[in-house]
């Protein structure tokens, strides 16, 4: 990952807030799971203090605005097109979420790291291969009561605090530096 590229703000913009700011950015399709994070968004007692702003577009569009709409979540969950800036629209949230069915590559997490994100992610493969509770939470994707207690948790602004720092701290050992490195070795 590029850690020049996906940093987090010099100084927290967030601290001012009064919500927590989750972010998606991935292909809608069922085995991203994004669906499964609307849904618990839709119980979650204090949803008011959650906004998520999910980027990307596919097949899954039409169904995801259709659950946003009927469990009348449209002030929380916000819609974007898919951006070639993520770079400076990861470090605007407080935490990356990514419920899917396994990924081969999980740049995207990675990126979220380097910028200083902690992870809501599900426990499928590559997840438990390099997330640790220092930086993130690995849930049953299809299990409301583990979503929301990470939510109760990510809201709590000291841990939140933490969770980002171990997030950046952690993506180091992935820069493309350290992978040069190892790859020079072999």
């Amino acid at each position: 990952v590029d850690l020049k590229l996906f940093k987090p703000y010099a100084n927290d913009q967030q601290a001012s807030k009064f919500y927590l700011s989750l972010i998606t950015a991935a292909a809608f399709e069922e085995r991203k799971g994004i669906q499964y994070m609307v849904s618990a968004l839709a119980s979650y007692p204090h949803k008011e203090k959650i906004k998520y702003n999910i980027f990307g577009s596919g097949p899954m569009a039409s169904e995801l605005k259709r659950l946003i709409k009927f469990h009348k979540l449209d002030t929380q969950v916000i819609i974007n097109k898919p951006t070639n800036t993520i770079s400076k629209v990861l470090p605007k949230n407080d935490a990356f979420v990514l419920l899917s069915k396994g990924e081969a590559m999980p740049l995207a997490p990675l990126e979220a790291m380097a910028s200083g994100l902690p992870l809501l992610v599900s426990n499928y493969e590559p997840y438990p291969e390099f997330v640790n509770a220092s930086f993130g939470f690995m849930v049953d994707r299809e299990d409301v009561k583990q979503i929301h207690g990470v939510l109760d948790e990510l809201l709590q602004k000291q841990k939140l605090k933490q969770l980002k720092t171990s997030a950046r701290e952690a993506a180091k050992q992935f820069s493309w530096e350290n992978a040069v490195k190892a790859y020079l070795e072999i």
